[in-house]
Parts: C-alpha cells; sequence; structure tokens
C-alpha cells in the first residue's frame, strides 16, 4: 500500500484558524452609530476553533482528487465600559459595566487536487491546491450588567468564492489509520474585501481500497 497507494481516504479532525474579517467591522459601526452609540472595537482578526473533513480520491500512487469542508466558529468579549460611559449615549446604571460579545461562523467548501509523496510507508507528505466557496456570518451586541442592549444582535453575512492551498503529512498508526496534519492559506473575498485566513489542521485519515 504504501508504493501504490490506496483508492480512498477520509479524513476529520480539529482545526484552528486565524479569521480576517475584512471591512466587516466597519459594517457594524453603521449599525451602531446609527443609535448613537460608540464604535464597536472589533479587531481585525480573530481566532477560531472548528472542524474539518475530506474526501480523497488517489487516481494514482501521487495523484489525487479531493473535496474539503470546514468550519470555524469564533467567541469574544470585550470590556467597552470607558468607552460607552466616555460617549453618554447610553443611561448608564450606578456602578455598570458594559461588553461587547461577538461571534463568528466561517464555513468553506473546497475542492482540488493533491499531490502525496508515498515513498516510505511512515511519513507521507503532500501539497494540494483548493478552491470553492466561503460563507460567514457575524453576530455582534452589547450588554449592561450582563443584559443585551438589542433585543436581537446585530447580523452581517455573506458568501463568496474561496482560493487557498497548501500542505501536510500523514504519519502511520496502523495499515488503514493515519494522523494528519495540514495547513493551509485560504483567501476569501467576503464583504467586497479581501481576506487571507490561516488554518492549520490536526485528524485522522482512514484510508479505503488500494491501488
Amino acid at each position: 500500500m504504501a508504493q501504490e497507494g490506496p483508492r480512498w481516504e477520509v479524513s476529520g479532525g480539529y482545526q484552528y484558524m486565524r479569521m480576517d474579517l475584512g471591512s466587516a467591522p466597519a459594517q457594524m459601526n453603521l449599525a451602531t452609530e446609527s443609535d448613537g452609540l460608540p464604535n464597536l472595537n472589533l479587531p481585525s482578526k480573530l481566532n477560531g476553533n472548528g472542524f474539518t473533513a475530506s474526501v480523497q480520491e488517489n487516481l494514482n500512487s501521487w495523484f489525487s482528487g479531493v473535496l474539503d469542508v470546514s468550519g470555524a466558529f469564533s467567541n469574544l468579549n470585550m470590556d467597552t465600559t470607558a468607552e460607552v460611559l466616555a460617549a453618554g449615549a447610553i443611561p448608564a446604571l450606578p456602578n455598570a459595566s458594559f461588553t461587547e460579545m461577538w461571534k463568528q461562523q466561517l464555513y468553506t467548501f473546497l475542492f482540488g487536487p493533491q499531490f502525496t509523496l508515498r515513498r516510505s510507508p511512515y511519513i507521507q507528505p503532500f501539497i494540494r491546491v483548493l478552491a470553492g466557496g466561503a460563507h460567514t456570518a457575524i453576530n455582534a451586541n452589547l450588554a449592561e450588567n450582563g443584559a443585551k442592549l438589542y433585543e436581537n444582535d446585530l447580523r452581517t453575512s455573506d458568501a463568496s468564492v474561496a482560493f487557498g492551498g497548501g500542505a501536510g503529512a500523514d504519519i502511520r498508526v496502523t495499515d488503514r489509520v493515519y494522523f494528519r496534519l495540514a495547513a493551509d492559506l485560504i483567501r476569501t473575498t467576503l464583504f467586497n474585501d479581501t481576506q487571507d485566513n490561516v488554518r492549520v489542521a490536526a485528524g485522522i485519515t482512514y484510508r479505503i481500497g488500494s491501488r
């Protein structure tokens, strides 16, 4: 199997993604400004945790087609008491504290070729090029002493094409089970802007059949 390669590979595991928000913070600020609230100081990037899964058909020992699906999720709470009180837009309770609450979801659906070096049965490195689509949704709210000021979260979402690629390696556990490490750069064009999202994944690959 090390020389010929399996027919199919199914993978799944954990991913960490450094998510680029692009122009989304500016869109959220337009919503708060209309209510006389200070700008929400969302950073330009968020750290996301989630899943990645793929199905790979090996056309020969080194060339494959891979379908890759992933989801990354991030929650961020920031103390903005000083900014809100300075703006004076909200009648504050005694000893009031204000917290910004952000949630982001980013899903990618990608397909492309993968090239694997199978000279060793123990460690098999690969590189890949991916293209497809991405969808994101961002929710935001402002809380005073833990109570939300907006009954419904402020929300913005978008979808776009996505391109990326990266490299990784499969490390043998058994003849059929390998531990996979991979890193990819995924570029999206959400909110009419360009984002470069860095993804690092670790998981298990199960090999089916043989060539």
